[in-house]
């Protein structure tokens, strides 16, 4: 239980520091955390979570339509793909 408690407390910590900064962390004389380089992957797993939530068939067939409306958009207009990759292959194809 100790062990759990320590781990608790220093992403606490990591959160007081990520969240208020260093300075605010060191008024307050609060340690600084061994977890804190985790705190940004677990902020953008969460965000990640939230969008993978929001998502619906609906939602993901309208995304579809409206890359494929500006792929076909910058198309008709002529403008080439930016990658080198994708010129090359381009190339390759009228060659």
């Amino acid at each position: 239980m100790p062990a759990e408690r320590d781990a608790l407390r220093d992403l606490v910590n990591g959160l007081v520091r990520y969240i208020f900064g260093d300075e605010f962390a060191d008024a307050l004389h609060i340690a600084p955390s061994g977890q804190a380089a985790l705190i940004p992957v677990l902020a953008a797993a969460g965000a990640q979570s939230w969008q993978l939530q929001r998502s619906t068939p609906e939602s993901a067939e309208a995304a579809r339509r409206q890359f494929t409306a500006l792929l076909t958009e910058r198309a008709d207009a002529g403008i080439a793909d930016g990658t080198a990759y994708q010129q090359h292959a381009a190339g390759s194809r009228t060659a």
